[in-house]
């Protein structure tokens, strides 16, 4: 976490957009994604909307993207349920193949880790891992990181 807690420590009155490039790139380096994005439940869960990505190999940030339920049930049931989803194919994973045409084969991601943001049992958003140069599996010390990261981003990033 070190962008994030040199960001911390420089400014305690860090904005909101600055703080969340900070989480983007550690996640990036720290469970080698090259493309982590931030994405925000609207107020019904019906639909989860990109604000903030991370493309660790142009080293470039962009926001866009919506997911809806109706589109993509499997995905939402499994991030709803499981509050993390490792998919090392995307391809073949029961609960990203319906993303593939949409999403997956057009960025050219291989692999995905996503973690639920909550707090209070009450999903506030997500952060997803991509790999695009490579398959992936996910580790243990992957979801340990990703857990620690997320709980602080419950805090530092949702008002």
């Amino acid at each position: 976490m070190k962008y994030t807690v040199e960001a911390l420590e420089k400014d305690n009155q860090i904005d909101r957009q600055h703080l969340l490039e900070c989480v983007l790139k550690d996640a990036s380096e720290n469970v080698d994604a090259d493309l982590v994005s931030y994405w925000m439940f609207n107020d019904d869960q019906s639909a989860i909307q990109c604000q903030l990505a991370y493309n660790a190999l142009d080293q470039k940030f962009h926001n866009d993207g919506e997911l809806k339920r109706e589109s993509y049930p499997n995905y939402f049931k499994a991030i709803m349920t499981e509050k993390t989803l490792r998919a090392n194919h995307v391809e073949t994973h029961p609960s990203t193949t319906e993303l593939f045409d949409d999403y997956f084969k057009p960025n050219g991601i291989k692999s995905l880790f996503d973690f639920i943001i909550e707090r209070k049992d009450v999903h506030l958003g997500v952060i997803c891992c991509e790999s695009r140069e490579k398959v992936r599996e996910w580790s243990d010390e992957d979801v340990n990181y990703m857990r620690s990261l997320t709980t602080l981003t419950s805090y530092l990033l949702i008002e």
